[in-house]
């Protein structure tokens, strides 16, 4: 039911009420996840690599649709470099989250 929703959301401005919807159903997956499936802390070069595979792009495709250097995505995502705060940002914005979801944990 989220992933129909947020498909959707990607097409048309979505109700008011389906937002709620969302941050309802978001929550109790997220309660069933603490308890059924509990997992730690997730790098930032973790989460990109999750990002990268979920949307089943290549680090070349990321790289020319965000402007950053494909040498730079690669580096970050073996750990070999940070990013910078433009790096963050555009990552964010390309996946739809929130900068500090790239930030070290």
């Amino acid at each position: 039911m989220l992933a129909g929703l947020a498909g959707r959301r990607e097409r048309v401005p979505l109700e008011a009420e389906e937002f709620d919807y969302i941050a309802v159903l978001g929550k109790l997956v997220e309660e069933y996840e603490d308890v059924h499936d509990p997992r730690g802390p997730v790098s930032g070069a973790e989460m990109l690599a999750h990002l990268i595979e979920a949307r089943g792009i290549s680090q070349a495709t990321l790289a020319a649709d965000t402007g950053i250097a494909e040498s730079a995505v690669s580096e970050f995502l073996k750990r070999k470099r940070g990013l910078t705060r433009k790096q963050l940002e555009a990552f964010a914005r390309y996946f739809r989250v929130e900068p500090a979801a790239f930030l070290e944990s």
